[in-house]
């Protein structure tokens, strides 16, 4: 028989929460009883709408091997699914369930309690010449601000950009703990970076999540890095559907949606306690 010293020598210890997961839990109670009404992918974009018209957005990723796409798990048939069960692909290592996923919890923040400041990062992050900015994620519209700040920037991105300043996503490391600002691309959710980049930047005075994929709900990030949440609330869901549908990107989503800045300082610690060490069964299926 075993002992009980023994059983408490193997207990597997407890481990935090990703952001994924904290995502799930905050928004769990306006994923119930909602159900996804329809779902576009595009070349660079997915979208859900729910039946009562909250509509979310998130960035579309290929396969990390830039191999032929999967099909999507339960094409044709997604009308009607909960919200709740597509939310959780979010946890998927597809990144295309990934991105499905985030974009169900982007629709399911819209209307969320959260101090709304209406605004572009660039008139709200100061930036001084003195500071060391670091991107991750090529966002060509903020690279004329950046050059006027006179700052030094490191761009991390995983394409092939014909830029001197961008470096391979290997150097996060050797980058992000000596920068002072830190401007990364909320597409790390759904590759299952962020949490180990947040990790990283431990020294920056300011961690800005960016992109329309961007959850914006500063609680899930208390007690993290992230300073402020740089995203956008869709105004216009079948709008934003058709943009998606027909390729559109960023430069289309200007009539559809409000851009906001969201402070994450401040904001009460609401994070989920930590998990039992158990893999979740997405990281079982791995």
């Amino acid at each position: 028989m075993r002992s009980r010293k023994s059983s408490r020598e193997h207990r597997v210890p407890p481990r935090a929460a990703s952001i994924p997961e904290r995502l799930l839990q905050y928004l769990g109670p306006s994923l119930r009883a909602r159900s996804v009404a329809d779902l576009r992918l595009g070349l660079l974009y997915t979208a859900v709408r729910f039946a009562d018209g909250a509509t979310g957005v998130a960035h579309l990723l290929t396969q990390p091997s830039g191999g032929p796409c999967r099909p999507l798990r339960g094409a044709g048939q997604l009308a009607g699914t909960p919200a709740e069960e597509v939310a959780r692909w979010v946890l998927s290592r597809d990144p295309t369930e990934a991105s499905v996923g985030l974009a169900t919890l982007n629709a399911a923040a819209t209307g969320t309690q959260r101090p709304d400041e209406v605004g572009d990062i660039r008139d709200l992050l100061p930036i001084s010449p003195s500071d060391r900015v670091a991107m991750i994620g090529y966002f060509a519209p903020l690279l004329p601000w950046l050059r006027k700040t006179g700052a030094h920037l490191d761009i991390l991105e995983i394409k092939p950009i014909q830029d001197p300043r961008v470096r391979p996503p290997e150097d996060a490391a050797a980058v992000l703990p000596e920068c002072d600002v830190a401007l990364i691309s909320a597409t790390a959710i759904i590759n299952h970076t962020l949490d180990g980049l947040l990790a990283l930047c431990h020294s920056a005075r300011d961690v800005v999540l960016l992109g329309p994929s961007t959850p914006m709900v500063p609680q899930v990030f208390a007690r993290t890095a992230v300073t402020l949440l740089a995203g956008v609330e869709v105004t216009d869901g079948q709008g934003m559907l058709r943009i998606v549908s027909e390729g559109g990107s960023t430069r289309q989503f200007g009539p559809v949606v409000r851009k906001l800045c969201v402070s994450v300082r401040g904001q009460p610690d609401r994070h989920p306690a930590p998990l039992d060490g158990r893999p979740t069964p997405e990281e079982r299926e791995e």
